[in-house]
């Protein structure tokens, strides 16, 4: 196991707080949940935005492919209706079932998984869990210069500042710090979790990022047979995309 899927796996803990102190939901979002409807999050962490699905009437599929945060989602979803788990890297995703109407790649994911992965493969493995005429939502940093979001500030130097103050879940406040350096188009970002108390560490962990602009996911959508059906700009938070699978 590498140090980063290490890192990855000590913030199973805190994760869920993390997202509810830093992540605002896509705009896009709330129009495209009906009763229902069949969601999958995928990277899921501890289930981004699971509650407003379930407000909404709709089934949710969470996969991740660590186990450590898989078990605090599970921890994270306990009374909410409707909700599944699935272990599972982007590369190895189900084709043709579980079917879904709605495949949402949250929080930069895209950004971290096109690191490692092309961008059309990304897409053709996502698109292969959606039913004909599925949509897949994302939540990415797009465009150049890079727009800044809640965890990405482009004009930020490459030195430790304090992103943000989260509730322990054992008790008390933990600091979270981030320094990020920019290399071309790959981004990295170190976090650090500490304890507000006595500064123990909590975990110390590196997302590696590639940024993209629309026209790469324009081009890498429609190679896999996605048409790109809306965009939202960032304007301070994540960009969106919506792309939609034909109906037949």
């Amino acid at each position: 196991m590498s140090s980063a899927e290490t890192g990855y796996a000590a913030r199973a803990r805190s994760y869920a707080a993390e997202v509810e102190a830093g992540l605002t939901a896509p705009r896009m979002l709330d129009q495209l949940l009906r009763p229902g409807t069949t969601v999958a999050e995928i990277p899921s962490g501890t289930g981004h935005f699971v509650r407003r699905y379930a407000e909404a009437g709709c089934a949710t599929l969470l996969v991740d492919a660590s186990a450590q945060i898989l078990a605090a989602a599970e921890r994270n979803v306990a009374g909410i209706p409707n909700v599944t788990l699935l272990r599972a890297r982007v590369e190895d995703l189900p084709t043709g079932h579980p079917l879904v109407d709605l495949a949402v790649i949250p929080n930069g994911a895209l950004n971290q998984l096109a690191h490692d992965l092309p961008l059309p493969d990304i897409l053709r493995a996502v698109a292969g869990m959606l039913a004909p005429g599925g949509r897949i939502l994302v939540q990415a940093i797009l465009g150049e210069p890079a727009e800044r979001c809640g965890f990405y500030e482009p004009q930020a130097s490459g030195s430790w500042f304090v992103d943000r103050r989260l509730p322990d879940p054992d008790g008390g406040a933990l600091v979270r710090r981030r320094r990020q350096r920019r290399h071309g188009k790959h981004l990295s970002i170190d976090f650090a979790l500490t304890r507000d108390s006595d500064g123990e560490v909590v975990y110390r962990h590196t997302v590696v990022m590639r940024l993209f602009d629309r026209a790469d996911v324009t081009d890498a959508a429609a190679t896999v047979g996605l048409t790109v059906a809306a965009w939202r700009p960032g304007l301070g938070q994540l960009s969106e995309a919506l792309l939609t699978r034909a109906s037949a």
